[in-house]
């Protein structure tokens, strides 16, 4: 009898272990940024430069402006809304200073993340406007060249120390559950097949 089929299944099951064993490695290290809310500095650490907290209120807009310094890389940016709460609708429109939008987009949750192609050296603005019904205090992030920038070649950064960790965790994990079922279903093809082998015996 085929034995291909659990073999396939032990890999997928020893990729799960490896996954959760890298998360249990890395989730100590951020009970206590759990615990007191400070979670959030993780995610800031990804960028570079961080705008000041800014209430808007419902139907207002804000305009929060960056200038690169290099043409023909990614710019990553975020918001985080800090007061978060369900039904907050925020409309984010990004442009440059001519007026030329380069995307628009809404968000009903406490973050949002996206990146673009610098086109050319320009003051980018980012307006945000507030379609929910109350106040909601925000800020941005930023971060030029994201791949070659200070909060990502900082081998102590916590994008480094907790997120890629937990980003690779997350992809075995899925790969072990996929690799897994394919074990299991080769291992009943293979038992079908031998039983049916079996009766011309």
């Amino acid at each position: 009898m085929s034995r291909r089929g659990p073999i396939v299944a032990i890999g997928g099951i020893v990729l799960i272990i490896v996954a959760f064993t890298i998360a249990y490695s890395v989730l100590p290290s951020m009970e206590p940024s759990i615990a007191t809310g400070s979670v959030f500095s993780t995610i800031e650490g990804m960028f570079d430069y961080v705008s000041e907290e800014t209430q808007i209120y419902t139907g207002d807009s804000h305009s929060f402006l960056f200038t690169t310094s290099t043409s023909e890389v990614p710019l990553m940016w975020g918001l985080h809304i800090l007061d978060y709460q369900q039904g907050d609708r925020l409309s984010i429109s990004v442009s440059n200073i001519f007026g030329d939008k380069l995307a628009e987009l809404e968000t009903r949750g406490p973050f949002v993340f996206e990146m673009f192609e610098i086109p050319e050296v320009d003051t980018y603005s980012f307006v945000v406007e507030n379609k929910g019904i109350r106040p909601v205090t925000v800020f941005m992030m930023f971060s030029e060249d994201p791949e070659n920038s200070e909060a990502m070649l900082d081998p102590n950064s916590p994008f480094l120390k907790t997120l890629i960790p937990l980003a690779i965790s997350g992809i075995l994990l899925i790969i072990g559950i996929i690799v897994s079922m394919v074990g299991i279903i080769l291992a009943v093809v293979d038992w079908r097949k031998g039983k049916s082998e079996s009766r011309y015996i």
